[in-house]
């Protein structure tokens, strides 16, 4: 996982991304944009906009070309 890394929660952990946010049947993906502490920064929407994720909790589905 790196910045422009194309990430989706991992199945067991699709209530809990973003950060403590249960969705009702929506499928999130996001890019991450940073790290803290070893930790991904992602960019999921416009009120999501830097959530610090757990990178066990997520999956890579694509990454930048860059």
């Amino acid at each position: 996982m790196k910045i422009g890394s194309i990430v989706v929660p991992k199945e067991d952990f699709e209530s809990y991304v973003p950060a403590g946010f249960v969705s009702s049947g929506r499928q999130w993906v996001g890019i991450v944009i940073d790290f803290d502490e070893g930790e991904p920064v992602v960019f999921w929407d416009e009120e999501y906009r830097e959530e610090i994720e757990y990178a066990h909790q997520l999956e890579v589905i694509g990454e930048s070309s860059n």
